[in-house]
Parts: structure tokens; sequence; C-alpha cells
């Protein structure tokens, strides 16, 4: 039987896809070692769920949707990650109630990524593979999805804060989140937990720039989740499995060290000197100011020659009275 091919979207700064389902299959199939081929090209369209990830096998049978692609690897290639963790039936019931709490983070994780507007246009937007426009329109249906879920960045963080508070102790000091450590197996659970911590710290932009580096800083301040990711990747994305390999998490020590300046920075200019910050907050007022004068010169709401008309007029007039 030829390597199933996943059909995930395409990648974002150094995650190779821009949405945590792909993600999440992505990883489930570098946890069990299982040979693959991997198609980054594919759309919602194509999908027969209408979403991604979706799977093709040799036989022409296709896949749609994260949870039925979980389920046909179950069925087809017996990869049963739950299975392989010895996770029992109850701890299967406590599993699935835990996924079902990541939909806070992930949608906070989608407004901060597609909605807040310095993210959206000094991260998402220009490091998105797909471009200008398929960005664009990824944001607008985020939007129509996420809409009155939140009621601001403030909002949003709250909530990605409280579900990562809830796995810092569920985790604790244990390598995984459930079952039996003996053999350091990881469950299903642990694949999802890890898309969304890796979609914090992997995307993010400028440190001094509110909103755009928020959701890294919440990860890089529990040491247990650093930890987890770090053990993730040292474990399953460590070689390029596959030809396909994910950077590396940066050295926890030196993440805080960064957080630490990055902070420190943002508090200088107290004194009447101008931070970072500010002179960016300045430069945007300046860019928005002869935006809209452009705007109004091209609209011929301001004419150009008026000034001059008015001069030669007072010129002809002039030289006619002389």
């Amino acid at each position: 039987m030829s390597n199933p091919i996943i059909h995930i979207s395409p990648e974002i700064c150094s995650l190779p896809c821009s949405d945590i389902p792909s993600l999440v299959l992505l990883t489930v199939f570098r946890m069990a070692s299982v040979p693959f081929h991997m198609d980054t090209k594919a759309t919602d369209a194509a999908s027969p769920g209408g979403v991604l990830p979706y799977l093709s096998f040799a036989d022409q049978k296709v896949v749609g949707g994260l949870d039925a692609c979980i389920a046909s690897l179950q069925t087809t290639l017996s990869i049963d990650l739950d299975a392989a963790a010895r996770l029992t039936p109850l701890e299967r019931t406590h599993a699935k109630a835990h996924e079902n709490m990541l939909s806070g983070l992930r949608d906070a994780i989608d407004y901060v990524w597609w909605i807040h507007p310095l993210f959206f246009y000094n991260v998402t937007r220009p490091k998105y593979a797909r471009g200008y426009w398929a960005a664009t329109r990824k944001g607008w249906a985020v939007s129509r999805k996420l809409q009155n879920r939140f009621g601001g960045l403030h909002d949003a963080l709250k909530t990605a804060s409280n579900v990562l508070d809830h796995f810092e102790q569920l985790l604790g000091d244990k390598l995984f989140f459930l079952g039996k450590n003996e053999g350091d197996v990881p469950s299903l659970l642990d694949a999802y937990v890890y898309a969304h911590l890796a979609a914090c710290v992997d995307v993010h932009g400028d440190e001094n720039q509110d909103g755009c580096a928020d959701l890294r800083h919440a990860v890089l301040r529990r040491p247990s989740l650093i930890a987890f990711v770090t053990r993730i990747r040292e474990r399953f994305f460590s070689d390029p499995l596959y030809g396909q390999t994910i950077s590396h998490f940066a050295i926890p020590n030196v993440a805080i060290k960064e957080e630490a300046a990055a902070s420190t920075k943002t508090k200088e200019g107290s004194d009447g000197k101008m931070t970072d910050e500010k002179r960016r907050n300045r430069n945007f007022m300046y860019a928005s100011a002869l935006s809209i004068i452009g705007f109004l010169f091209f609209t011929n709401t301001i004419h150009t020659g008026t000034f001059a008309d008015e001069v030669v007029v007072e010129e002809e007039e002039g030289g006619g009275r002389q």
C-alpha cells in the first residue's frame, strides 16, 4: 500500500501549515512514525468535507475534516495514539473533554491572526504563503465565523490565558498529559495541545508591538508548557523525516531573556525620549494623513490647479492695468 497524502493549508512563518487542524494531523503522523506525502497547496474546495485537512489514499479514497481523518487512520492504517498510550475508557472520555476546551484557545488564535488589525497587516498577510488576496479572503471568513465572539484583543487573550492555565495544571510535572508514562508514549490529546501551542509560539511579530507577540509570551511564561513543546519537537520533529521538518523551538531561557528585554525596552522613554512604539504610531499617523491627501487629490476633491490659476489671473490683470 502506497503512502497516504496529507492535504493541508500552506505554511505561515515557520509553521508548515496555517491552520491548527492541519498541524494536528501532521503531528499525529509524526508521532505514529508512519510514512506519508504532503500537499501544501490544498484548498477547502477540494476537500470532500469542505474543510482542511483531508487525506487521499492509493485506492482513490478521500476523507475530509480532522475528525474523519483521524477515524480513517484508525480503520485504514491502525493508527491509534490513545491505544498506544494505554488510555483507559475513562481517560479517553476525559481526553475528549480537554480537546473541547482547546476550542477557546483556537478561537483566540484565529482572532489574533486574522482579525486583530496590527497582527493581520504586520504578520499574517505578509507571511501567508498563498499571498495578499487569499489572506484577505481568509480574514473575512474568520471574521464572519467569530462575529461577536470576543469584545477585543484583551478578551481574546484572557480566554487564551485561561485555557493555558488549565493545561499547565493538567500537565504538572508529567511528560505527557494522559496515560501511563512508562515508555513515554503521547496520546492524541498531546498532538492537539502541541499544535495549538506551536501556533502561538511560531507565528508572531514585533515583540514590542501590542498584539503581535502576546500569545507567544503567554506560552513563554509557562515553563512546563515550554518544556512540553521542546520535548515533542526533539522527539518527533528534530530530523527532516520524509523530507519535511519544523523549525526548532527557541531555547526557553533565551526566549525568557528576550521577553524581559522587550518589556524593559517598552518601559523606556518615560523621561521624554521617543520609544519604538511611539515612533511607529507617529509614522502610522503620517502615512494615514498622506493617504487621505492622496485620495482627495485623486478624486478631485482638492483641485491641484486652483492656486496656479489664481496666480496667472492676477498676473494677467496686473499686465492689463499697466
